[in-house]
């Protein structure tokens, strides 16, 4: 996913707040951050911590984290705040409501996945699919026929 979304959102939050507000990745290094000379930093110690916080709100390095919404049991990535204090979880908790918004956005958009999906519980209509053009129809051909082999359509 692109650390640019995350960028341009955390960029919005740096107006509102005197924190210091970012997203680490799930290997600890900080892709996106209010203070630009702390991008690309590797805070590795801080992984097990949110990993073992299970989705909780955790401090650890004076710094609070929660980890985004995500579909594996480990993070894939995670807000984080500077301060230990309730300001700080507040400002965490909201960043992370953002940042979830932001990346469920990019996903949907972006994700063929969702896509077929979406098709199936018929959130998008096969109407949608022809207003958008052949190039997209074929995609969604090729996908088809590579979940099912041997299918005719």
């Amino acid at each position: 996913m692109s650390g640019r979304i995350f960028q341009n959102v955390v960029l919005q939050l740096k107006e509102n707040t005197d924190r210091t507000v970012g997203v680490i990745d799930a290997e600890g290094i900080v892709i996106a951050c209010s203070e630009l000379s702390m991008i690309g930093q590797r805070w590795a110690e801080n992984v097990p911590v949110v990993n073992a916080a299970g989705g909780s709100m955790v401090t650890s390095d004076g710094k609070t984290f929660k980890a985004l919404n995500g579909w594996s049991n480990q993070f894939d990535y995670a807000a984080f705040a500077f301060g230990d204090n309730e300001i700080s979880k507040t400002v965490c908790a909201m960043a992370t409501v953002a940042l979830n918004g932001a990346k469920t956005y990019y996903e949907e958009k972006h994700d063929k996945a969702t896509f077929v999906k979406n098709i199936i519980s018929d959130n998008i209509m096969l109407g949608d699919i022809y207003a958008s053009g052949p190039r997209t129809i074929d995609g969604l051909r090729t996908l088809a026929q590579g979940m099912y082999p041997g299918l005719e359509l």
